[in-house]
């Protein structure tokens, strides 16, 4: 039933915060993980995204400076610093990628749900929080464009499975959303929206 999903999507969503904690816990005695009394994201490329998200905020970037301010992550970034203004930006960039990261559980759980056993897609989504490469580019600091690399197709498959389960036209529109989501977060993803079209034709 529903509220048995529900109940096991928070569960394993906690879980898999939790798990993340790991690498808090390893850092945050080291000082130089530190910049401004907050740990530093330990990925390069995050610094990209942040810079764009930063100068959202701030409202203005130079012209021909490369600020990303028109990519995805960055604009997702700045939404939610926008509406947790009392969390300091540098705490948002590091905790982000892991919490949005953990969202993976929910498709997971939802296409055990529609397969007819809940638990199975239960346990997926525990095991997902620890898949090795999975965790690494989903943990805290990790600030990169991987926090929905894998979420985003995974609902698009949760739709596909769906809607021809049931056989409800209604259903068949959520893939495409999925997808241009998918296209639209990372170009990478252009190949495997293309693969779902075509085992879905």
């Amino acid at each position: 039933n529903l509220k048995l999903a529900f109940m096991l999507i928070i569960t394993a969503y906690i879980f898999n915060i939790a798990v993340r904690y790991i690498y808090i816990f390893s850092v945050s005695d080291i000082k130089e993980f530190y910049w401004n009394g907050h740990l530093m994201i330990n990925n390069v490329d995050g610094y990209t995204w942040a810079e764009g998200a930063r100068d959202i905020l701030a409202g203005y970037h130079q012209e021909n400076d490369l600020s990303r301010v028109n990519a995805p992550a960055s604009i997702l970034t700045a939404v939610i610093a926008k509406f947790l203004p009392f969390i300091p930006f540098d705490v948002i960039i590091e905790y982000l990628p892991g919490f949005l990261g953990s969202l993976v559980v929910i498709p997971l759980i939802l296409i055990g749900r529609v397969l007819g056993n809940v638990w199975v897609g239960f346990l997926a989504s525990l095991l997902s929080g620890m898949v090795w490469s999975y965790y690494h580019r989903t943990m805290f600091g990790y600030y990169d464009t991987d926090m929905l690399t894998v979420t985003l197709p995974m609902f698009a498959l949760w739709a596909i499975i769906k809607s021809f389960k049931d056989k409800n036209i209604k259903f068949f529109f959520l893939p495409a959303f999925f997808e241009i989501l998918m296209i639209n977060w990372h170009g990478g993803l252009y190949n495997i929206a293309n693969g779902f079209f075509i085992m879905s034709f």
